[in-house]
């Protein structure tokens, strides 16, 4: 956030069934609290990661690279409002949303050969911006004794500085690093290597550790 002057803007995920609503107030703070995963997260220009399969068939599907771009509320004059909250915070504020956003908007790297997805429009010749609307996703939510599932509707798209090679489903990544430590849990199988040495372009995009000497090798996978 403050790397690209903005502020950090949270929102709390539109939570959904009879069980929530039901909730007061405080226990509905204490339910988002147990939960990180129900509170939004946006810093625009920052790296992030589509959650569902938007559109396979051009290159946006779960585990897509993405950037935030901006957030759009429903009806205009509360899209007025929210901006001019997120305007007035400086860089590096967190600023809580009494609203959650319609649309997020996140910045795509076409690929080349393949069509563009509907756009707001093109950041240059192989990026566009693509609004991402809320869908339905359930969240475990660990409470005295028990666990709830608890659903919410949210864009699907969350902030991703870094993040398994798995989860970003077969997707070509610009860097991967794969830590293969001498023991026995915690670290990478020989297939597991493979399968995160593959995922990027050129050797050099493949980043290992802890390999502390040349004596080291690979044996122990």
């Amino acid at each position: 956030a403050l790397e690209n002057k903005k502020p950090i803007v949270k929102w709390r995920k539109l939570c959904m069934g009879a069980t929530v609503k039901k909730l007061p107030k405080l226990e509905l703070d204490k339910l988002y609290a147990l939960c990180p995963g129900l509170t939004g997260v946006f810093v625009e220009g920052a790296p992030a990661m589509v959650t569902t399969n938007v559109c396979p068939g051009l290159g946006i599907s779960n585990g897509s690279c993405v950037a935030f771009a901006g957030l759009r509320f429903e009806p205009p004059q509360l899209h007025k409002e929210m901006l001019a909250l997120i305007a007035a915070a400086a860089p590096g504020d967190t600023v809580m949303l009494p609203h959650a956003p319609l649309y997020v908007l996140v910045s795509v790297k076409c690929r080349p050969g393949v069509s563009q997805p509907p756009c707001l429009f093109k950041l240059s010749v192989d990026e566009i911006v693509v609004p991402l609307k809320g869908v339905d996703e359930a969240f475990d939510v660990p409470l005295p004794g028990f666990t709830r599932a608890i659903k919410c509707n949210a864009p699907p798209v969350e902030i991703a500085f870094a993040t398994t090679f798995h989860k970003c489903q077969g997707q070509t990544l610009e860097r991967v690093v794969l830590c293969v430590p001498k023991r026995k849990f915690g670290g990478v199988t020989m297939e597991m290597f493979l399968v995160g040495a593959t995922r990027v372009r050129a050797a050099d995009h493949v980043r290992l550790m802890p390999l502390a000497s040349v004596q080291d090798d690979f044996f122990h996978l």
